[in-house]
């Protein structure tokens, strides 16, 4: 499996169930903190590589994925708090 349990309970916003929901700004990454890749979309590609090594699963379905951090978790973009 691909990326961490933050992507685990993707779910299309629907207005019905979710029309109270209100957007908070993250004010700590710590849920990030272990994070050493990430999957971006296919129009994402070309903006990540100027940044990050982007690299394809081998697993089905083929995804690009961003390496956060070659070393494995923690990444460097993150403060332990």
């Amino acid at each position: 499996m691909i990326g961490p349990a933050m992507f685990t309970n993707i779910e299309a916003l629907d207005s019905s169930k979710h029309g109270n929901l209100l957007f908070k700004p993250v004010s700590n990454y710590a849920f990030a903190a272990g994070v050493s890749s990430a999957p971006i979309s296919v129009t994402e590609i070309v903006e990540a590589a100027k940044y990050y090594p982007v690299s394809f699963a081998l697993e089905e379905p083929l995804l690009p994925i961003a390496l956060l951090s070659l070393k494995g978790p923690p990444d460097p973009w993150t403060k332990r708090n």
